[in-house]
């Protein structure tokens, strides 16, 4: 890199961008020409991470091309715009002295790069201040490795680069570094040591398996809830699942979106991951409810009564009604707050102010982002986000945005009362879970991304490219790629600040649950990056410090004693599955993928350190899968393509219907008949033989859907459609109550009981 850099400023000064040197690199252009400018980006773009290739759902290596990745590093938060600024970012890229973030496992030895400046190299003495976690300063010896040997444009020569090692043990935590020379600080950096491995529950030691559930908690229905399921009913299916001897109970993203816009509502899309959706609270379960008279009568009036027996009635979720209704009351609850805990300075003001004081800055951004959402979207429904604000308004440090906080923070106050109140009523249900005796509790998805428009983005501009979306190149089910439309964050800049948004996310989650399942993690590897208003083939991808990133992982896991299951589906690199098995992370094991081209897995083919489950909330329910009826709608939605792929698609169905049939039996499930085309519907005993087989696995874990307990054929979301489906929106079949008294649910459980206690 450093004669790629010495090549552009000659460049630069002399003008010459024809002739080539005596030394090249390994571009050309066409005839010969020496192109120094594309040398130095693809150099530059090797340098921030950008691949070169990668190999696709078949296995074939794929070229990036140059142009992608040129586009792909234009879109860096701290990408060179012309040739000046390109050769300072080489130049800067070739003498940084530390790497931004040092991350170490337990026990690891602590080698690093160090790059010294000119005259530090011959007989320094180097020594380390150490800052630990707690605020402690430890000193110690560091340990000068030969320097590397390197080849130069004329001739070789010592580098300034240097192998150095800390000869001192540390704690787990998160440090921070200064490389001192006698007196002067040369650098400083992140210093993180961190555990070998996530944490495991002690219910999966020896063996033991486990058996869960898995729902979109806005999906359910009962006789007291407001129109869609909320932290209550959550408690109702924990109490009720917890008899049947269920140890996990799965729930969607539960982040929190945008209550100034509640037909925002996909919880894939969310507003913050480190804070909750406020649509979920029960107003009725708060202790602000009990003795709030305004609130009580509302609630008890004939016509508010009426609205929320309609609520309940719809198909879908009406989101809007739900958000009326409940802000509605839950504003008189926090009147009612005010006024006699905060203005009385009571306990629970006491709890309130502690909680607003140890979530800290983010939550205020939060909460004003949440004021400035409401408030333009009252004066202009089109501006739906801060990119659409008036100019004054789009950062977070901007003068307009602290005067518009002060002047609102009697609202910015309601909604931290808000956040204040979900996370009361999740941890009371994971608190109950474990009075009940479950294994592991609520099991959280953390999202992969968030809403470009959000507060997560508005708060932390800076790790992210706000030109680029991630999503995924051309694979066998999306012909042309995948645009997932949020903004991917910057490799660079995380590290540059110490991984610190992302261990907020982390920590927020985890502190609330018994396990977190991560959403598309290759994503801590390398994520597909998209310029804007350009194809999801015109992509490339972008890595990431896997290892840095898995032990942030760890560590907050072991700290929460929260369970890591990383979403692995899809074309995964083996250096990932080989990585997260050794981090004590859970794969991700679906039943419709787990087979070859002549047979279904068996139970005992399935890992142990896994999660295994039929299907996903991406993916048809398994009474839809057995009778095809989501390709039929996969198709009248346009996403399926010729009448020929539909043909195609419905004979490998019939096929796989086949294969699991043959599995069935193989494993001693079904004793039935042996054709599947004896069973154009998905009968009560298949369904149940189909539990059973999965339960057989040796996954440690085993999750079913509610949907499919209720036998439901009609998908919660379709992926690739916005109107065509409603998709976030179906509710279930059935009410909670009473849910495991119905016969196929009741038998199904029993199936999974006996089998992972087996």
């Amino acid at each position: 890199m450093q004669d790629i850099a010495s090549l552009m400023t000659r460049w630069l000064t002399e003008g010459d961008r024809t002739k080539a040197p005596a030394r090249v690199g390994p571009l050309a252009a066409k005839g010969g020409v020496y192109d120094m400018r594309q040398e130095a980006l693809a150099q530059l773009a090797d340098a921030w991470g950008i691949e070169r290739n990668f190999l696709d759902y078949k296995k074939d290596p794929v070229a990036i091309s140059f142009e992608a990745r040129s586009r792909v590093l234009s879109l860096m938060r701290d990408a060179p715009q012309d040739e000046q600024a390109l050769v300072r970012k080489l130049q800067e890229a070739r003498s940084a002295m530390l790497s931004p973030c040092l991350v170490f496992s337990e026990g690891q030895e602590r080698r690093f790069t160090a790059r010294l400046p000119q005259g530090e190299k011959g007989g320094v003495s180097l020594s380390a201040r150490i800052t630990q976690e707690d605020g402690s300063v430890t000193h110690c010896s560091v340990r000068h490795c030969c320097p590397e040997i390197v080849e130069t444009t004329d001739h070789k020569a010592e580098s300034d680069t240097c192998e150095l090692v800390l000869e001192s043990a540390l704690p787990q935590g998160y440090h921070h570094l200064s490389l001192v020379n006698r007196t002067t600080t040369l650098a400083e950096t992140f210093l993180y040591i961190t555990p070998v491995q996530a944490f495991q529950p002690q219910s999966l030691g020896g063996g033991q398996r486990l058996f869960g559930l898995s729902i979109q908690l806005y999906t359910l229905r009962s006789s007291r809830n407001w129109g869609m399921g909320d932290f209550t009913d959550l408690q109702t299916l924990i109490r009720d699942a917890a008899a049947e001897g269920v140890d996990v109970i799965g729930v969607n993203p539960l982040h929190a979106l945008f209550p100034g816009n509640p037909l925002h509502f996909s919880p894939y899309s969310p507003s913050n991951r480190a804070f909750l959706n406020v649509m979920y609270i029960d107003p009725e379960a708060t202790e602000e409810y009990a003795s709030c008279a305004a609130a009580r009568e509302l609630v008890a009036s004939n016509n508010f009564q009426q609205r929320l027996a309609q609520l309940r009635e719809t198909r879908g979720v009406d989101y809007e009604g739900v958000a009326a209704a409940k802000g509605q009351v839950l504003e008189l609850l926090f009147d009612h707050f005010c006024d006699r805990e905060l203005a009385h300075k009571t306990e629970r003001a006491a709890a309130f102010q502690k909680f607003c004081e140890s979530r800290g800055e983010a939550l205020r951004l939060h909460a004003s982002y949440d004021c400035l959402h409401e408030h333009f979207l009252r004066r202009d429904p089109d501006c739906w986000g801060w990119p659409v604000w008036p100019e004054a308004y789009r950062h977070p440090s901007n003068a307009a945005v602290q005067k518009f906080a002060k002047a609102n923070a009697d609202r910015a106050r309601y909604f931290c009362f808000l956040q204040w109140l979900a996370q009361e009523q999740l941890m009371a249900a994971q608190d109950l879970s474990r009075v009940l005796g479950m294994g592991v509790g609520l099991y959280v998805d953390l999202a992969v991304g968030v809403d470009m428009n959000g507060s997560e983005v508005w708060s932390n501009q800076e790790a992210f490219a706000l030109e680029a979306s991630a999503g995924a190149p051309p694979d066998e089910l999306a012909r042309s790629g995948q645009d997932w439309g949020f903004p991917p964050l910057c490799p660079r800049m995380l590290a540059c600040t110490g991984y610190a948004l992302f261990a907020q996310n982390l920590r927020a989650n985890m502190a609330l649950c018994g396990a977190v399942r991560y959403d598309h993690a290759v994503s801590l590897l390398r994520l597909w990056w998209i310029p804007k208003e350009r194809s999801a083939s015109d992509g490339a991808y972008v890595r990431y410090d896997l290892e840095a990133m898995l032990g942030i992982l760890a560590l907050e896991s072991q700290r929460h004693e929260c369970l890591v299951i990383g979403e692995d589906l899809g074309t995964v690199p083996d250096l990932l599955t080989e990585r997260l098995q050794a981090r004590n992370i859970y794969s991700y094991r679906v039943l419709y993928f787990e087979k070859t081209t002549t047979k279904l897995l068996g139970p005992q083919e399935y890992p142990r350190e896994a999660t295994a489950t039929i299907t996903t909330h991406d993916l048809p329910t398994l009474a839809s899968w057995w009778d095809g009826s989501d390709i039929d709608l996969r198709a009248r939605l346009g996403l399926l393509g010729t009448d020929a792929v539909v043909a195609q698609m419905l004979a490998e169905r019939a096929q796989d219907r086949e294969h699991l049939l043959h599995a069935l039996h193989e494993a001693g499930c079904w004793d039935g008949l042996l054709s599947a085309e004896d069973f154009p519907d998905l009968p009560t005993e298949l369904n149940i033989a189909v539990h059973r087989f999965l339960s057989r696995s040796r996954s440690g874990v085993m999750i079913a859907q509610l949907e499919d307990l209720m036998e439901m054929l009609t998908p919660v979301n379709v992926p690739g459609t916005f109107r065509g489906h409603r998709n976030w929106q179906r509710k279930l079949r059935y009410p909670i109550e009473g849910l495991f008294e119905r016969p196929a649910a009741r038998a199904i459980c029993a199936a999974m009981r006996e089998e992972r206690q087996a």
